[in-house]
């Protein structure tokens, strides 16, 4: 590309008259599913709720008998390495990797104070007693006491050679105990008043993760790197007792409320119960499927709960070590996420071969949907919701489409065709047929009351990843990992037009609400807007820094949304081709957690986020929307324009509801404006406006602006011949 043409393309782009890029992360108002739980967790003092955190910066309250999450405690800009809860369930501490601690209120979810100034990250929190001070222990091999009121710090407890990864109060709060990682491997008993240290426990061959004081204050618990827990004398700092068992790392560790029994949880996947007294291994809790993050005592000792990595928060029964419950939500990635027509409800199909109904206003998991759990390979790919809500559909590892009773959750049929596993499911809009596409390069129509395949499109030289029916049914979008997305006709089967243009595999398609634009997102990580009729590429949504998964476009086709391998989702002007905002809620640095599937509400005012980390997001965009189209009800209703010219005539096409003013420029290769035009009440349709002269043949760049708000919504290149 030469200089003037890239200096053209750079004029023609500031002329777009848009809304900047927003970058800062927008808090999501809903978390459905727990995703990667890390660190400590925290129960209330009523039991009904545990607190945990994520690694996606936020801290969750979630309700212990209906496992829904009540409360998102947003605002840290790293993962939450450690909380903890006052003794009277008021307030809640996190501390981040983005070095800083946070007070919040646990019944508002409100930030109180932000204590900031450390030099490491803090690792560690615990309460006094009274809740009037915190104890913070950090990488910088100290542990400080902070005023909770004013947030000063009150005293530095320094002597540690190794970070401090774990902090305690003793039951009458006039000493602490502090555990040091692996540069040092000790425990340090201080006096709390004075921050003189008292006793040092030495033994352990690795880094103290985790440290409990016994109801009396007389013994305390250390945990550690080197697979064992340790009983030890307060007093004298002698050891008592050490406790074998566990394979790996011990994480946390816990006595009961009558100080008989001590509880680990380990980065074996498992908890242990043991006899205080003699050391004995009374109990495993065995059952998760990855590492055990914490472990404790709930109502009075008589339950245990745990939380893991493995995206579950379970709950054991203390006697018999058995597993009571585990709270509902998905355990592996969340491969697609739609709205129930009325907007109501949420239907989310994951990889670890389930679909739960979410009802959106309580957070609630209102139904399951188990899949096929006889074949080794499981996982519900793609799910959708019929027309009128009574039924969903879901897409299978396992070659199959299955059609279920949204309010029974039984199954309805069981589609059978396919030679491979099944990418992406879609109803029709009356709801009469189901179109399915395939990693076997195919997609297929079935009638939805019998289940007979009525048709096969074939023609993708590779699997097929996502289908899409156009708003009047007579046609059908496959995009497929040959790069490539087909428009066909439904009725006959035929290939109408092949859109390409796309360096990556089309991984998601879509339509535009009226039919005459169709989205592509690709592994490019690029989006695409492409004219149906001519199969001309019209935008690119350009931004990302990963493989665009998932399209959807706004109900009134104004913005489009694209989810990312980079863990972020947008929000972009379809007229213009610009980022309104990214949303970066499932954002990680330690864990994948890929955007696999977004969603607009049927009302357009919120969006869903799904995501490999197993949660699905809900925003709202209702504040973004009118912020950015701000002169509502005169921004433009043209969603959708495109201009061709011919050495003498120029024709401009526009899709819009209502008719308005437009102008139009056309500008040549060096800049210079040759035509400008307008129409003073322009419909739906197209026009053709004849030059006074021809135009010498070559490229040229045209804008079209909405004079209604003073919006571009049109811009591209343009060729005469």
């Amino acid at each position: 590309m030469n200089k003037i043409l890239r200096k053209v393309i750079f004029m023609i782009q500031l002329f777009a008259i848009a809304t900047a890029a927003m970058t800062v992360d927008s808090i999501p108002i809903r978390q459905f599913g727990y995703g990667y739980l890390f660190g400590d967790a925290a129960v209330s003092p009523d039991g009904k709720y545990v607190y945990t955190g994520t690694y996606t910066q936020r801290a969750l309250s979630i309700e212990i008998g209906t496992g829904r999450i009540a409360k998102l405690f947003s605002g840290h800009s790293g993962n939450i390495a450690s909380l903890a809860l006052s003794s009277d369930g008021t307030t809640l501490a996190t501390a981040s990797n983005d070095k800083t601690v946070r007070i919040w209120n646990t019944a508002t979810g409100e930030q109180i104070r932000i204590i900031s100034g450390f030099t490491s990250m803090v690792v560690s929190l615990a309460f006094s007693p009274n809740g009037k001070t915190l104890l913070t222990g950090s990488y910088d091999s100290t542990a400080r006491l902070w005023n909770i009121a004013t947030g000063q710090q009150e005293r530095v407890f320094s002597g540690h050679k190794g970070g401090v990864s774990a902090v305690a109060f003793s039951p009458d709060g006039s000493t602490i105990l502090t555990g040091s990682n692996y540069q040092e491997r000790t425990a340090r008993l201080w006096n709390a008043t004075t921050g003189d240290s008292i006793t040092t426990f030495s033994g352990h061959t690795g880094g103290i993760n985790s440290i409990a004081f016994s109801p009396d204050g007389k013994t305390v618990l250390t945990g550690s790197s080197d697979k064992t827990a340790r009983l030890w004398n307060t007093a004298t700092g002698d050891s008592i007792r050490t406790f074998l068992g566990h394979t790996s790392t011990i994480s946390s560790v816990a006595f009961s409320p009558d100080g008989k029994y001590i509880l680990t949880g380990s980065w074996d996947c498992d908890a242990r119960l043991w006899n205080a007294a003699t050391g004995q291994c009374t109990r495993i809790l065995s059952g998760n499927t990855w590492t055990v993050e914490d472990a404790i005592f709930i109502s009075n000792g008589t339950t245990i709960l745990t939380t893991s990595e493995d995206y579950t928060v379970r709950l054991w029964n203390a006697t018999t070590g058995v597993c009571t419950s585990i709270l509902p939500g998905h355990t592996s990635g969340v491969k697609s996420a739609v709205f129930s027509p009325d907007g109501s409800y949420l239907l989310t199909g994951s990889l670890d071969n389930t679909g739960c109904l979410w009802n959106i206003s309580t957070g609630e998991v209102e139904r399951t949907f188990q899949g096929d759990t006889s074949q080794i390979f499981k996982g519900i790919y793609s799910i959708a919701f019929s027309p009128d809500g009574k039924s969903l559909l879901t897409g299978t590892y396992y070659k199959t489409a299955k059609l279920w009773n949204v309010m029974t959750g039984d199954s309805i049929m069981t589609l059978r065709g396919h030679t491979s596993c099944v990418n992406s499911v879609a109803f029709s809009p009356d709801g009469s047929t189901i179109l399915t596409g395939s990693a076997d390069k195919t997609a297929r129509l079935w009638n939805a009351a019998t289940g007979d395949s009525l048709r096969t499109f074939s023609g993708h030289s590779l699997e097929v990843y996502s289908v899409a029916f156009s708003p009047d049914g007579k046609s059908v979008l496959t995009g497929s990992a040959d790069s490539t997305a087909r428009l066909w006709n439904s009725t006959t089967g035929e290939c109408l037009k092949i859109f390409s243009g796309n360096t990556g595999r089309v991984k998601s398609v879509a339509f535009s609400f009226d039919g005459t634009m169709t989205l592509t997102g690709s592994l490019d990580s690029n989006a695409y807007l492409w004219n149906i009729t001519t199969g001309q590429r019209i935008r690119a949504f350009a931004g990302h820094k990963g493989g665009i998964n998932a399209v959807a476009f706004s109900p009134d086709g104004k913005t489009i949304l694209t989810g990312s391998d980079d863990k972020t989702a947008r929000l972009w002007n379809s007229f213009t081709g610009e980022c309104i905002k990214s949303f970066t809620g499932n954002y990680s640095s330690n864990v994948t957690s890929d955007i696999y599937t977004v969603a607009f509400s049927p009302n357009g005012k919120s969006i869903i986020t799904g995501s490999r980390d197993g949660t699905a997001l809900l925003y709202d965009i209702s504040d973004i929307l009118t912020s950015v189209f701000k002169n509502s009800p005169h921004y433009s209703m043209i969603f959708f324009s495109y201009a061709s010219l011919s050495r003498s005539t120029l024709s401009i096409n526009v899709s819009t509801t209502i008719a308005e003013p437009i102008s139009i420029e056309v500008y040549n290769i060096s800049g210079q404006r040759v035509l400008a035009a307008s129409a003073s009440h322009f419909g739906n349709g197209s026009a053709k406006i004849s030059l006074k002269k021809a135009l010498p043949a070559g490229p040229y760049f045209y804008r079209i602006i909405s004079t209604r708000g003073n919006v571009v919504v049109g811009l591209g290149r343009i060729l005469a011949r």
